[in-house]
């Protein structure tokens, strides 16, 4: 099996390098960290245990490579704690092949689950959308929004949100009982910046559109109105329209 990482962040960097470890053929399109990676190799400092790969296929242009098509510094992945994963099918016909991949991950060494896509999509948006946006807002991390009482239940508020329009979409599997997982999950994580806060912190823009937009017109489509992760988008669009002022 050949993988691409497109667009080799925190995440897509430790998956796709446990793979290569793992001596399974990885490709890696990378952006700003594209020539020290190329020269240094690519470096994962893990809680499960640390690795460096010293020659990676890394490429700056999808034109370049040979198949379809929190990052802290340049060429390293800074696995803090966690690391199993779900892999959804989008559009692959072959259920062999989707257990193959499957089977390769977990050859790897990453815990991993095959899950329905839609499932899969809003599992990941009940942590993602309160977090990622809150963490930038209240420049914090997961710990300190989770220690205090008010912004604890702003958070489980918000995951109910996303819980109440995934239902009305019909998706299965996810209720309140899953969010309180989330939530004991999160307590017990090292204290953690997510992706949007780390771009925010780099100058980098924020995935505001797919992380918020998108998924609350889904919920409106729905007539399932999500209030208050509406009400962050506008804050993170707000800091996002004046990050270079003198306000921030």
């Amino acid at each position: 099996m050949r993988y691409g990482i497109i667009g080799t962040g925190a995440i897509g960097g430790f998956y796709g390098a446990k793979l290569a470890h793992a001596g399974q053929e990885v490709h890696f399109l990378l952006h700003s960290d594209y020539e020290y990676v190329k020269q240094h190799g690519l470096q994962v400092d893990s809680c499960d245990g640390s690795f460096h790969l010293s020659d990676v296929s890394a490429y700056q242009s999808t034109d370049d490579m040979p198949i379809c098509s929190a990052k802290t510094e340049p060429g390293t992945v800074n696995h803090q704690c966690y690391g199993s994963i779900n892999l959804a099918n989008y559009s692959c016909k072959d259920e062999a092949l989707m257990q193959a991949v499957v089977d390769e991950f977990r050859q790897a060494g990453i815990e991993t689950g095959l899950v329905e896509y839609h499932e899969a999509r809003w599992k990941k948006a009940v942590w993602n959308m309160p977090f990622n946006g809150m963490t930038v807002a209240l420049h914090t991390q997961t710990d300190k929004l989770l220690k205090n009482r008010s912004t604890r239940q702003l958070i489980r508020e918000q995951m109910m949100e996303v819980v109440s329009a995934a239902q009305h979409l019909g998706v299965k599997n996810l209720d309140a009982a899953f969010v309180d997982k989330m939530i004991d999950m999160t307590d017990a994580m090292t204290p953690y910046s997510p992706s949007m806060r780390l771009d925010y912190d780099f100058h980098r823009p924020m995935e505001i559109y797919y992380l918020y937009t998108r998924p609350l017109e889904i919920a409106r489509e729905a007539s399932c109105p999500m209030p208050k992760l509406e009400m962050l988008e506008a804050e993170l669009r707000f800091l996002e329209a004046n990050s270079d002022s003198t306000i921030r």
